[in-house]
């Protein structure tokens, strides 16, 4: 069976989920199970280790500022950033 693990890893969000889906991947490829990871390409991701391990890796980009509150968003960005509350509606980056 081909078997897709989505999991993502940086300072901020730290690296223990990726570290448990790596055993979870380990013990699946020992089932013969093929294991792929799905991971977004945050700078100092656990990527390389996965691919290093000798898993297949398939990167996601990321986008500017994405995961920051608000207020660190238009800093980093340099831009005014408006935010819906509403669940679903998508964030609208104005120049300035």
């Amino acid at each position: 069976m081909k078997v897709a693990i989505r999991t993502d890893s940086s300072l901020n969000i730290g690296s223990g989920h990726v570290m448990r889906c790596l055993t979870l991947a380990d013990a699946l490829s020992e089932l013969g199970n093929e294991v792929l990871f799905i991971c977004k390409q945050h700078d100092s991701s656990l990527i390389n280790k996965i691919n290093d391990l000798g898993y297949e890796v398939r990167s996601l980009p990321v986008r500017p500022g994405y995961g920051l509150p608000p207020k660190f968003q238009s800093e980093i960005l340099g831009k005014k950033i408006t935010v819906s509350v509403k669940k679903g509606t998508a964030v609208t980056v104005e120049n300035t």
